[in-house]
């Protein structure tokens, strides 16, 4: 079943569209959401962007236990012992997975923000001759399925290092978070078993619950045409949702003059 997608006429349009599933209970979880910058991109972790077609389970889970061996044993030399995860040598890999993260390591983690508008950023500062794409996703189906998996709620080392784990759909935080992942509201999601696709486990869970449930909201395609690229990110740009805010620190003031110099050229 295909993604239900929806095509942005206008940043008004957009903003009432965000607001609808903004006005929910400030502690709860209720819709996760990924801008990219192009719309036939796959929701695929950067890990797996690296394997190709036939790769295995086993293979895939070397090739990333090898990587989580090597960051491990060498990432005290570039950052602090705060910056670290907790409980050294016993924090999770999930831990150590979502600083990787952080530091362009490949991980089987895929980044979501809970802001509509901060994955609207992601959908157009970039590829700005091709449309853009704000992926929309209920949690509720993905956690139950989960819970059904998991009757414990709990997810264990072992789990996730089985290459016959259960293709099903973690939504997670870190404990420990970084200056970035607190300013993108970020969240993440990994599937149990390696090589589970987002987007087919997604549609799945999703699409199986809507037939129930016709009328809610559980996951969409919002597309932004390449003319409203440059207006989103101005408007964007003027809620301080812009590289300086999302990437803290000097790399995101530089990214930041890029864009002021890409919106100038574009007056």
């Amino acid at each position: 079943m295909p993604w239900p997608t929806l095509e942005v006429e206008s940043w008004a349009q957009f903003a009432e569209m965000a607001a609808k599933i903004t006005l929910r209970h400030p502690t709860a979880v209720s819709y996760l959401m990924r801008g990219q910058a192009v719309e036939s991109w796959p929701l695929k972790p950067s890990l797996l962007r690296h394997f190709p077609p036939e790769v295995t389970p086993t293979q895939a889970l070397a090739v990333e236990e090898y990587g989580l061996h090597e960051f491990r044993s060498q990432a005290h030399l570039h950052l602090t012992s705060e910056a670290l995860p907790g409980n050294l040598p016993k924090a999770p890999p999930t831990e150590w997975w979502a600083l990787m993260q952080h530091h362009n390591a490949p991980t089987r983690l895929l980044d979501w923000s809970l802001s509509p508008y901060v994955a609207a950023y992601f959908a157009v500062e970039r590829d700005l001759a091709k449309p853009g794409a704000i992926f929309v996703v209920h949690t509720r189906p993905l956690d139950l399925l989960f819970r059904t998996e998991f009757t414990d709620g709990r997810l264990r080392d072992e789990n996730l290092r089985d290459p016959k784990a259960p293709a099903v759909l973690m939504t997670w935080a870190p404990r420990k978070r970084s200056d970035r992942f607190v300013a993108q509201q970020g969240y993440f999601t990994f599937s149990v078993n390696i090589l589970g696709v987002h987007d087919d486990l997604i549609e799945a869970v999703c699409g199986a619950a809507r037939v129930k449930r016709p009328k809610t909201l559980l996951y969409e395609k919002w597309v932004i045409p390449p003319t409203l690229k440059l207006e989103f990110l101005r408007k964007l740009r003027a809620m301080n949702i812009a590289a300086h805010s999302l990437f803290p620190g000097i790399d995101g003031l530089g990214r930041s003059l890029a864009e002021i110099a890409r919106l100038a050229s574009a007056l």
